[in-house]
């Protein structure tokens, strides 16, 4: 909370749950290149994120994705309880009806 001198009144953090990890396996990592050709060819890939209003946009009607930044993230399969990693691109996604959006996407950074 800021006071009306827009100084720091108060501030609260609320800690992550922090999941301690041992590793089974080892597999090595896609590249980035890979894993484009991967989400171009084969579909392997989610959006997980837009920037723009939701309700006006069909994801499912992707016809070109134009991806810039990339990161590699961990997820939790809830299933297996492992932690795998994903690389989560940032760009820009053009619809079927020649809309482009801002969006997040992620792909596996591993062979599944």
């Amino acid at each position: 909370m800021l006071d009306t001198q827009y100084q720091i009144s108060k501030f609260i953090v609320y800690p992550q749950q922090v999941i301690d990890f041992q590793p089974t396996s080892e597999h090595p990592t896609l590249t980035i290149d890979q894993t484009i050709r991967n989400i171009s060819q084969q579909n392997w890939a989610s959006i997980i994120g837009v920037k723009n209003d939701l309700s006006t946009h069909d994801l499912t009607q992707v016809i070109k994705l134009d991806l810039t930044n990339a990161r590699v993230e961990y997820r939790i399969d809830s299933q297996t309880q492992q932690a795998l990693p994903y690389y989560r691109f940032e760009g820009k996604a053009t619809l079927a009806d020649q809309k482009v959006v801002e969006v997040d996407v992620i792909s596996p950074a591993i062979k599944i």
